[in-house]
Formats: C-alpha cells, sequence, structure tokens
C-alpha cells in the first residue's frame, strides 16, 4: 500500500508508511534523534505556558516541549533512548495538515533539570504568539461562534484519530497542550494581543508527547494526583496504570476536551461549588458528574448531535 498509487490519492500510503515507522519503534529500530545543545546561539527566547520554550535560530522559529524524566540518573536507560528515538522518528516524518502536530527534529537530555526536550519547526512565522487552548477559555474577549467550535472540534478528533491509525497512543490529550499561534498585535486590534480570529481558532496544534507510545507498548505512567490533569484521564487510566493503555482512553480524553469547547470552559471548573472537581478522588465519580454536565448543559450551547456525541465518548459506548 505504501507506493499504491491509489492509496496516496487517498492519502493511505501516508498512514501506511507511518504504521511501519510506529512498527520499527516498537522493535527498537528507528535512528539517533539524539542532538546537541540546539538552543546555543539562539535569540529571542520565551517561555509558553509552563512547560514551552520557542526561540529563533538561523532565520527560523523553534518550539521545545519539555517533560521531567522523573528517574533519579543522569543518564538515560536504553529502554527510554529507543522510546524517544522512535518518537521523534514518527513526529519527524511529513504528515498531512490533518494530524495537527508540528515536525520534531530531535530530542535532548537535560541532565541538570532531569528533564528531556523535544525540538519541534514552529508551525508559526516568526513573531507570532503561542497560547494554550486553556488559556484562550479564560479570555473573555475571546467568543467563538457555533462553527468555530465545530470546526475547532473536527480538526482535533481527526488529529486523535490519524494517530490511532498509525497505532500511535497520546496519553496526554488536554487542552493546555494544545497550542495555538497567534498573529502579533497590530494598530487594528488596539496592540492587545488578542488577534485571534476565525482562521487561529481553525488551527490547532497538537503537542506534549512524554507519554506518548505506540499501542502496543505496555504504559508505564508515573502516578499523578494533580486533579487538573486527572480529570482528562480515562478512570482506568489514572493512578498508576495496571493494564495496557487503550485507544478509547485517548478518545475519552478527547471527549473531555470536546466537552471544554462545547461550553468555552475549563472541565475542571464545570461544577459547582467551582473546586468539586479538585477535591473528588473517585474517578467514576467524576465521569458520572461530567456526563451529567454534558448532558445538562451542551445542547443548548452546541446542539444535540454535539453533545449525544461527547456523552457517548464519555461512556465509551458507541453501539457496540
Amino acid at each position: 500500500m505504501q507506493h499504491n498509487q491509489e492509496a496516496k490519492q487517498l492519502g493511505f500510503d501516508e498512514t501506511a508508511g507511518l504504521q511501519l515507522l510506529a512498527k520499527a519503534a516498537t522493535a527498537g529500530m528507528a535512528d539517533d534523534f539524539e542532538m546537541d545543545d540546539f538552543t546555543s546561539g539562539c535569540t529571542d527566547v520565551t517561555h509558553v505556558e509552563d512547560r514551552f520554550i520557542t526561540f529563533n535560530k538561523s532565520r527560523k522559529s523553534y518550539l521545545q516541549d519539555t517533560c521531567e524524566y522523573k528517574v533519579n540518573s543522569s543518564e538515560i536507560d536504553q529502554q527510554t533512548r529507543s522510546r524517544l528515538n522512535g518518537l521523534v522518528a514518527l513526529l519527524q516524518q511529513p504528515k498531512g495538515q490533518v494530524f495537527r502536530i508540528p515536525k520534531c527534529i530531535g530530542w535532548r537530555f537535560l541532565p541538570t533539570s532531569r528533564d528531556i526536550a523535544f525540538i519541534f519547526e514552529s508551525p508559526g512565522a516568526l513573531g507570532t504568539q503561542q497560547r494554550s487552548l486553556l488559556r484562550l477559555f479564560g479570555d473573555p474577549s475571546i467568543k467563538p461562534s457555533l462553527q468555530d467550535k465545530f470546526n475547532l472540534a473536527h480538526n482535533l478528533a481527526t488529529s486523535i484519530s490519524q494517530l490511532q491509525m498509525v497505532q500511535w497512543a497520546h496519553e496526554s490529550f488536554r487542552s493546555e497542550n494544545i497550542l495555538f499561534y497567534i498573529p502579533s498585535p497590530t494598530k487594528d486590534d488596539g496592540g492587545n494581543g488578542r488577534n485571534v480570529d476565525v482562521m487561529t481558532l481553525g488551527q490547532p496544534w497538537v503537542l506534549v508527547f512524554d507519554f506518548s507510545r505506540p499501542e502496543s507498548f505496555f504504559s508505564h505512567g508515573f502516578p499523578d494526583t494533580n486533579p487538573d490533569r486527572n480529570i482528562y484521564r480515562h478512570p482506568n487510566g489514572q493512578g498508576r496504570p495496571t493494564m495496557t493503555f487503550s485507544k478509547w482512553h485517548d478518545i475519552y480524553s478527547l471527549s473531555v476536551v470536546l466537552l471544554e469547547i462545547g461550553l468555552w470552559e475549563p472541565a475542571v471548573q464545570q461544577q459547582h461549588p467551582p473546586d468539586l472537581f479538585r477535591v473528588m478522588r473517585d474517578p467514576e465519580k467524576i465521569r458520572e458528574r461530567l456526563i451529567k454536565v454534558a448532558r445538562r448543559r451542551l445542547p443548548a450551547k452546541v446542539g444535540g448531535k454535539y453533545s449525544e456525541l461527547v456523552v457517548a465518548c464519555l461512556e465509551g459506548d458507541f453501539g457496540g
């Protein structure tokens, strides 16, 4: 299929090629993409959100995504190295816009902080600003239309679908890990930096691949009790996983983000009192609450079909 002309026209050849890469990553056969200190000699270094850094080098713009290694060692073990190289091999390949994932050029280990940094080519032009979907929810000046919400939801759902077609699990899909590249302020918008238009909302970029891996790999995730992150995780994927991560877990995370888009507010703030989700400890009770919110509030915001889809994804009920 990889070189079949009809498959190429349909886009299946690209998927087949990425599937081969995913299998190579599973077998530890990927090339070595570890980099030297790529940030030396860079300019316009800017911190974005809590974990991203943007910078310019040789008149090109780059994005660094930093994740914790969480191992008390000054070196990377071979299994982790193989997994990192396999991930970069997949993220480095040319992919259609439907993936909504920028091109990764390599990774580097930061021994002082024991972090791993992925370096991406920035999908935005020099001088653009970056803001997460989570940050946009809190901006009262941004009022997306119903069509804006539908387009954004469609693009994110397609991104997860494409990852699953190449048998890759994301595992960290949530609104703080979805970035938008926003044009720099102009005189027309008063220079307030809120130049978020329909085109911007239609071009989300999915990032953060610290737990990302081939579907066939067991998920050895570290325990994470942060309620702001756990609310996006399937009940079976919270705490320390005891089973193989399922593609349905990514679909569950997607459904929480779709719920947020429909209501245009963070999931963790969708209950009263506002901190209720932050103190709840039972994952199934959290899911039940999210389903109630979707059934009660979504139809008036985005209609019945969208609401039914979100509920089905939260319940894991797809008609058999």
